[in-house]
């Protein structure tokens, strides 16, 4: 049965679903599915489709060292967008979900990351340096369960990397090929049916 309640967890957990992609290379005679999506397919779901209660883009890899009073924590996670706990109910302790991973340079981490870093767990407010990039702690989250199938220590706002992409490389990052690494997923309304999305 734990198998079996995988990501149950959630609050309206049977209203949550994963935009995924077809992808066909050439003259493939099928078409081969994937679990993530292209970063443009989250954005105009977001904006284009009705019926949705929240959309969230994410985005694997927000990993690496993290910097506090000369001490290193390689920590590992996901970029994930002002919307993430809109759709996923994982437990806020400090700071507000709503705006949490609004900013860029905006960070959530977990009680556990908390603990092992500063030794406390009200830590929202403390800064963490990524290279020489100060990152602000705007809220921490229990530890995801074990029968979550997101598993991170620590949430980079995608706002941040979405800026910076978009200045470096818009066309390159807003492609319906850059489909690798992104995942995107949707609650839909009180009273929608799937079927109507």
């Amino acid at each position: 049965t734990e198998v079996k309640s995988y990501d149950r967890f959630h609050e309206d957990a049977s209203d949550i679903y994963r935009l995924t992609n077809y992808y066909k290379y050439l003259d493939m005679q099928d078409a081969d599915p994937y679990a993530s999506t292209s970063i443009i397919a989250g954005k105009r779901l977001k904006d284009e489709v009705p019926g949705l209660a929240a959309t969230t883009i994410m985005r694997r890899n927000f990993s690496g060292d993290f910097e506090t009073d000369n001490e290193k924590f390689a920590l590992r996670g996901l970029w994930a967008d002002e919307d993430f706990f809109k759709v996923f109910s994982f437990e806020t302790l400090y700071g507000n979900p709503e705006s949490a991973l609004l900013e860029p340079k905006s960070l959530a981490v977990t009680d556990e990351t908390a603990l092992k870093i500063f030794n406390r767990l009200d830590v929202v407010g403390e800064t963490l340096m990524r290279g020489d990039d100060p990152y602000q702690i705007t809220a921490v989250v229990k530890k995801p369960p074990f029968n979550s199938h997101l598993k991170f220590q620590i949430l980079g706002s995608f706002s941040t990397l979405d800026q910076e992409q978009m200045q470096k490389n818009a066309n390159g990052w807003l492609s319906w090929q850059n489909m690798w690494m992104n995942h995107v997923y949707f609650k839909i309304q009180h009273g929608y049916s799937i079927d109507k999305i």
